[in-house]
Parts: structure tokens; C-alpha cells; sequence
């Protein structure tokens, strides 16, 4: 057989793991999230939870980056709602932040992106 051809072999069975990888996203960020006791965390964990879906990295994950990706728009409300409470010091209960976040994470999980 061609060595191309076992390269390519090679490579389809890498790129199967990889998503399968990226599909499985959602378990070290819910561990995360379980533990978060701040705005920041929440965010950081669904920064990262996007990341290692999307395969891009999570620290330039934003609000906009959501919106350029069509990504649902309840991320960025997600998102927009942890800016606030961080820099503006808006009011948001924290624990209903983190079920919206598993929620998004859940509805995430079972769609094709």
C-alpha cells in the first residue's frame, strides 16, 4: 500500500479521536463551573468549554466572538451578564448563572456544532 495512503488512514483516525475529544468538552468545564465561586470563574469556565469545542482558543473567546460565530444568543447573554457583574457591578444571582451556563452547555452537547 502507498505510504499516502497509510498517511491518510493515519490521519482520519486522528481526526475521529479529535472530535470525539471535542465532543466530551462539556466534563472537565461542569467540574469547573461545580466549583466556581465567582462571575469570572463562570465565564472562564464557558470560555473554555467553547474552546475546546471549537477547537480555537478560549482565552479570545468574547461576546462578539460568539455573535461572529451565530452562536445561540444565549451565550452572549452569558457572557454580557459576567461583564456586568464584574466591571459594572451589576446585580446577578450567581447560582442561576451557572444552571443558564450547564443549560447552554447540555443544549451544546446535543446539537452538530
Amino acid at each position: 500500500m502507498p505510504v499516502a495512503v497509510h498517511c491518510l488512514e493515519a490521519l482520519g483516525g486522528a481526526l475521529e479521536e479529535h472530535r470525539v475529544l471535542t465532543r466530551g468538552a462539556e466534563r472537565p468545564q461542569r467540574k469547573r463551573l461545580d466549583v466556581a465561586g465567582s462571575f469570572d470563574d463562570v465565564q472562564r469556565a464557558l470560555q473554555n468549554y467553547l474552546g475546546d469545542r471549537l477547537n480555537i482558543p478560549s482565552s479570545g473567546i468574547t461576546a462578539s466572538v460568539v455573535e461572529e460565530r451565530r452562536l445561540p444568543a444565549d451565550i452572549r447573554a452569558i457572557f454580557e451578564t459576567c461583564d456586568a457583574a464584574r466591571f459594572a457591578g451589576a446585580h446577578a444571582d450567581l447560582t442561576t448563572l451557572k444552571r443558564n451556563v450547564e443549560q447552554v452547555i447540555d443544549d451544546l452537547e446535543r446539537s452538530d456544532l
